[in-house]
């Protein structure tokens, strides 16, 4: 199957100035979705994932991970655990991407059958915490009465990160110029078309993340565009 979608435009303005960030619909493994369909065109998003220092790779990776498991709690699902082979090739995926200067989904063989996350951000030092935030975003659009998404957006992201029997994590980034890519990996995959009642719950979860603005230009390094591709394997 191949990628598609949309390029979706930039955001508002922020505060602070900084580049545009964007993320793309997360891969499903083989059978599996992402969401989002490229009718969902562009979003206006908020800052692509949090300004200041670089983080090292260790703290970028264990702030990545302690985001997801934050999440997952929310939304009662186990904790995840790092995989270091996942994370080796996470960020040799991410090379590649820098590489190209574009966000490009592996292919299932590439990944080892694992789910994906993508995402870029220009102009800010892209902290993991900060990026995993911006994935699990989306749940601002997410129905968890339909499994579905609320308005035709992107939903993938969200749902990899809390998605039940998905319990290792592979993270890696690379940068370009003033650009950091940065690849999520999961194991087992999630995103299985028709099964996301058995794996992504509602658990605590309070509409007030969602109402505070969440979507809009600001903060951190400006407004972030979308790449709200579908992607069928």
């Amino acid at each position: 199957g191949g990628g598609g979608g949309q390029e979706g435009g930039r955001g508002g303005g922020g505060g602070g100035g900084g580049g545009g960030g964007g993320k793309e619909g997360g891969g499903g493994g083989e059978g599996g979705r992402g969401f989002g369909g490229g009718a969902g065109g562009g979003q206006e998003g908020g800052g692509g994932g949090g300004g200041g220092k670089e983080q090292s790779q260790g703290a970028f990776e264990q702030e990545s991970l302690d985001a997801h498991n934050k999440y997952r709690a929310i939304h009662k699902v186990a904790a995840m655990k790092l995989n270091k082979g996942m994370n080796a090739k996470a960020a040799k995926w991410a090379k590649y991407m820098a590489s190209l200067g574009t966000l490009k989904h592996a292919e299932s063989k590439e990944r080892d059958g694992n789910g994906e996350n993508i995402y870029y951000s220009c102009g800010m030092a892209a902290t993991g915490g900060g990026v995993t935030t911006e994935w699990y975003k989306e749940v601002c659009d997410y129905d968890f009465n339909s499994g579905k998404s609320i308005n035709g957006k992107a939903v993938g992201h969200f749902t990899q990160i809390v998605w039940k029997t998905s319990l290792e994590l592979g993270i890696g980034r690379a940068t370009k110029g003033d650009c950091t890519y940065v690849v999520g990996r999961y194991k087992p995959p999630g995103n299985w078309m028709g099964k996301e009642p058995q794996n992504v719950f509602r658990g605590t979860y309070d509409k007030s993340f969602s109402a505070g603005g969440q979507g809009d230009g600001g903060g951190q390094g400006g407004g972030a565009g979308v790449r709200n591709g579908e992607v069928v394997k």
